[in-house]
């Protein structure tokens, strides 16, 4: 009984096309982080998988394998740090405009009682 030989340069040529795929959406993609986080999740999983399949192909094929698992890392760990403060900023955010809206609600009720036709414009 014969071997299967399966030849794994073409599948890692593929799997840097689907590899590349993800990057550019979490690199041109306008969404708020973490937005992209499974995007890197997916992107870690493919250079998990591609790194594999280079074990024992040539040094370059390995290189590009392991660059794209610290890309992945990279890309993941600033999608969490960002999405932190994002959120951190839209708690401060969020505070400062129920403060300004607590004041300036009570200084334009004293506008509305002196013009009426304010009142439409009232939020």
């Amino acid at each position: 009984m014969k071997k299967i030989a399966i030849n794994k340069l073409p599948l890692l040529r593929i799997l840097v096309g689907v590899y590349l795929f993800p990057l550019f959406l979490v690199c041109f993609s306008l969404s708020v982080p973490p937005g992209d986080l499974p995007l890197c999740g997916l992107m870690f999983v493919l250079a998990v998988f591609g790194f594999m399949l280079a074990r024992r192909e040539s040094r370059a094929w390995r290189l590009v394998w392991l660059s794209a698992l610290i890309v992945s890392l990279l890309c993941g760990a600033l999608e969490v740090v960002a999405g932190q403060r994002v959120a951190h900023q839209r708690l401060h955010h969020q505070t400062a405009n129920e403060s300004l809206q607590q004041t300036a609600g009570l200084r334009f009720s004293q506008f509305v009682a002196q013009w009426p036709a304010a009142a439409e414009f009232r939020c």
